[in-house]
């Protein structure tokens, strides 16, 4: 180390240092040891897996204890099992994640003693002269518990956008059993709507993430989305963005339906042309979607209403630039005036009743569109109807008395 004071003078300081290496060890090859082939498993809890239990040529006797489960010495299979109170601890805890334990081996030489096993250093690998056992790694794992990860996906995956512009990103998660939570989705500085399925840039590209491509400046983002299910599984995706300055084409889709408005009975089908064109070329196919009934091949489907109901079909697009298209077509669906009333009926009707009795009498109020109001009630000039269980109370009376009973409903154009 070299140092000056402020006259020049110049001054040395020395530090020695001596470094000692690390012996070599001796070779030491694991077949001359016990151990076990492969040395790690994963099991479904009651299954068997096979692992070999190679015994050194020095052992005289081995002998194999195991956390869990059980090693089979005859046939070189090893059996998963757990204790109810052990698993259970385990599942209120960790549901997903395996059970992990270890079965050891113990050799011992003529003389009773342990042999000795190597130990792996990273820099020498293994090392000899230690007196342990040998193990065998096991992870159980529960066979009742959903281990499959939610799907998650970007669609596209990569995507360029203007700066300050919007494009469409569509995220898709699906699981075996059903998402609990999420998405959600992190983008590094633009932003994504999961509602509408699209990705906006930044206003500006004035970040240090970005590179020079083909004497472009270029932003690059990154969004992950991530899900989990019921049982904690996790699913994660991640789209690639590039943003570049805010020139090239700026020109949406054109999407038209001809024609764009309409009048259509109840339920009936309307040809309707639709077209969608684009200066460079679509990205992706139209999408059309309808208030009530439906758009496809041409054609337009209107719903069965019971009212003249005004209808909007919207139509989207997107070139490869991100550009947006929207069209729309507009129907009024018309019905026929109803007239038809609703039907009311008592059976049996007319009936004699006892004095003071009650009889049971069906009671039904139908409509060929549907009952807008009325039809749970019934008034009677003496006695009571119930609708609830249809029945006919008859009042005490010591003459003979006629008696009606009135029904009133009404339907949704009024009659």
């Amino acid at each position: 180390m070299l140092a000056w004071d402020r006259q020049g003078r110049e001054a040395t300081g020395t530090l020695t240092v001596h470094v000692t290496g690390i012996g070599e060890p001796s070779p030491v090859v694991l077949g001359t040891y016990t151990h076990f082939d492969p040395p790690g498993l994963t099991v479904e809890l009651g299954e068997t897996a096979a692992a070999t239990l190679i015994v050194g040529p020095d052992a005289q006797a081995t002998r194999v204890e195991c956390e869990l489960g059980s090693f089979d010495r005859k046939t070189n299979t090893y059996t998963a099992s757990v204790s109810e109170a052990r698993l259970d601890r385990h599942l209120s805890h960790s549901p997903t994640a395996p059970i992990e334990g270890e079965c050891k081996a113990y050799s011992y030489d003529a003389a009773g003693e342990l042999i000795p096993h190597p130990v792996f250093a990273p820099w020498h690998g293994p090392l000899p002269g230690q007196a342990r056992p040998y193990t065998l790694s096991v992870k159980i794992m529960h066979p009742g518990v959903d281990r499959t990860p939610p799907v998650v996906a970007f669609d596209p995956n990569k995507l360029t956008v203007r700066v300050g512009e919007a494009a469409a990103l569509t995220l898709t998660a699906t699981d075996n059993v059903g998402i609990t939570r999420g998405p959600s989705v992190i983008c590094g500085f633009g932003s994504f709507d999961m509602k509408t399925n699209t990705y906006t840039a930044p206003d500006t590209i004035a970040s240090t993430r970005h590179a020079i491509i083909g004497g472009t400046v270029v932003a690059k983002d990154v969004c992950s989305a991530s899900v989990h299910d019921a049982a904690g599984n996790w699913g994660e995706d991640v789209a690639f963005i590039a943003i570049v300055p805010g020139v090239g084409d700026t020109t949406p889709p054109v999407l038209a339906f001809s024609p764009n408005r309409l009048t259509a009975a109840s339920g009936a089908t309307v040809a309707v042309a639709f077209t969608a064109t684009d200066n460079v070329g679509l990205a992706r196919k139209p999408v059309v979607t309808c208030s009530r009934g439906s758009f496809a091949k041409n054609t337009y489907t209107a719903p069965a209403v019971s009212e003249d109901t005004d209808v909007e079909c919207v139509a989207r697009a997107y070139d490869a630039a991100g550009n947006k298209g929207v069209g729309r077509l507009r129907v009024s669906i018309t019905t026929a005036p109803d007239t038809t009333p609703p039907v009311l009926t008592f059976s049996p009707n007319p009936m004699t009743v006892v004095s003071g009795a009650t009889v049971a009498v069906a009671f039904t109020v139908t409509d060929n569109v549907g009952i807008a109001r009325g039809g749970k009630g019934v008034r009677c000039s003496a006695g009571s109807f119930k609708v609830v269980n249809g029945t006919y109370t008859a009042p005490a009376v010591s003459e003979d008395t006629d008696v009606e009973c009135v029904a009133r409903a009404y339907d949704a154009a009024g009659n």
